[in-house]
């Protein structure tokens, strides 16, 4: 049996680790990238440059973890899936694979499937096994997303408890690092270079167990979230991944990157920030909230992929939306995508500006200015999601494939919630006027 792990590096809450001593790390190399993401086509796979360095960072500080703890890794740097599967298979039929939920993996599960006789797939970066509810997913959604609510409550009452850590065996041996682990850490290197990538809080991953350090980084953090008081609004304008967490003002965890790839548990997380009452814009709600993202795509992922598509007609608008077969966006070139991708928009647009010049900066922008630059994008210059979605893959360090596909189909009215036809972010000082930075809020803005 081979246990294959694509999206899961940590030794926490990782049920793959119980189903032997030996586990392979498969990392597809047409995902890093070669070349300038930037100008990568829309429907590009690749990884934007933070998320590619975080994502390898994080397997070559696993590889780390799982030899301490005596487990055999075989680290696959694969620049041909089919052959390298096929490789993989010639001594196994059956396998133990992570899912992932992102198109991007498809082909992998492709060769995965013609590859072994017998495949089991194991459910890590959700809070609820939904294998196991077939049912509650086909009737999730079945009319159009008006409420959530008993959907919340259905996924509070059946989120999975989290699985502790395994036993430590004796340690492989540093000596037993393979040649791939050192191709590793040289494209490591080579990314940080190449881009001078120095983002903080990621100087913890220099720690000597990556685990432990993550945990304790989020212990920290959910003091801060997991306080009734905490609402999703409330965060500073200027907030960003460089400033130190101890600042009370940066209400945000920052865990979402390690999200992201699997470096951290949801389910671990969520039990530690589960409050006796639950309020809506808490913690804890927007954990919930992630997950019926997860139930729209994986309801689709069985019913042909709609939410993959260009346009997920599943969703009857009555008012008609971006998915308008009658309307065309055909050109990425496109004056107003080079405006708003550079940030040089309407110069009064101040939210908006500073929010694309920060995500070019750093990776990451909060939550606030995600709504305002999507809201520009597609509500007043008229521009399907999927060119936003695409920019969010090539610059995030914390993309998530469902996550960023749900949120730009919300946010341009494209699917779930018509109020974006209607009602508009201020791209001039909707952040500010939510902020919690009381400079910010004084500043005059033009």
């Amino acid at each position: 049996m081979v246990v294959i792990s694509l999206r899961t590096f940590r030794l926490h809450d990782n049920p793959l680790l119980s189903y032997g001593s030996s586990i392979t790390i498969i990392v597809d190399l047409k995902r890093i990238p070669k070349k300038d993401p930037y100008k990568e086509p829309v429907n590009s796979k690749v990884w934007s440059i933070p998320q590619a360095w975080l994502y390898l960072k994080c397997i070559e500080g696993h590889i780390n973890d799982l030899m301490s703890y005596g487990y055999n890794v075989k680290l696959v740097l694969s620049s041909n899936i089919a052959q390298d599967l096929k490789h993989i298979s010639r001594n196994d039929t059956n396998a133990i694979v992570d899912l992932a939920h992102d198109p991007a993996y498809d082909n992998i599960y492709e060769e995965i499937n013609k590859n072994f006789s017998n495949v089991k797939y194991v459910e890590t970066c959700t809070l609820v096994d939904w294998r196991k509810h077939k049912q509650e997913v086909d009737d999730a959604f079945s009319t159009p997303f008006k409420k959530t609510t008993n959907l919340k409550k259905y996924i509070r009452q059946n989120v999975v408890q989290p699985i502790p850590a395994p036993s430590k065996k004796k340690a492989i041996k540093k000596s037993m690092q393979t040649k791939n682990l050192k191709m590793l850490q040289q494209d490591i290197k080579k990314l940080a270079q190449t881009y001078n990538i120095s983002l903080y809080p990621f100087n913890i991953l220099n720690c000597k167990t990556l685990d432990e350090s993550i945990l304790k980084f989020a212990d920290a953090q959910i003091r801060k979230v997991k306080k009734p008081t905490w609402y999703k609004p409330s965060t500073a304008r200027n907030v960003s991944l460089l400033e130190h967490p101890n600042n009370e003002k940066l209400d945000t965890s920052k865990m979402s990157p390690f999200f992201s790839i699997g470096a951290l548990s949801v389910r671990t997380f969520y039990k530690k920030v589960k409050l006796n009452t639950w309020k809506l814009g808490t913690s804890e709600d927007q954990l919930l909230f992630r997950e019926c993202w997860y139930v729209v795509a994986i309801q689709d992922e069985r019913n042909r992929k709609k939410f993959w598509s260009n346009k997920p007609l599943w969703w009857k608008q009555r008012h008609g939306t971006f998915n308008d077969s009658k309307k065309s966006w055909t050109s990425q070139k496109n004056k107003d995508i080079a405006l708003w991708t550079d940030g040089e928009m309407n110069e009064k647009w101040v939210d908006a500006n500073e929010s694309m010049h920060l995500l070019l900066e750093t990776g990451w922008i909060h939550h606030l200015r995600r709504h305002v630059v999507a809201d520009v994008l597609c509500n007043r210059f008229n521009v399907h999601f999927l060119y936003g979605e695409a920019w969010f893959r090539r610059t995030l360090i914390d993309h998530d494939a469902v996550i960023n596909r749900a949120n730009w189909m919300w946010l341009s009215a494209s699917a779930f919630s018509t109020k974006q036809m209607a009602y508009h972010y201020s791209p001039v000082d909707y952040v500010s006027r939510n902020s919690t930075d009381d400079f910010h809020k004084t500043e005059k803005i033009c």
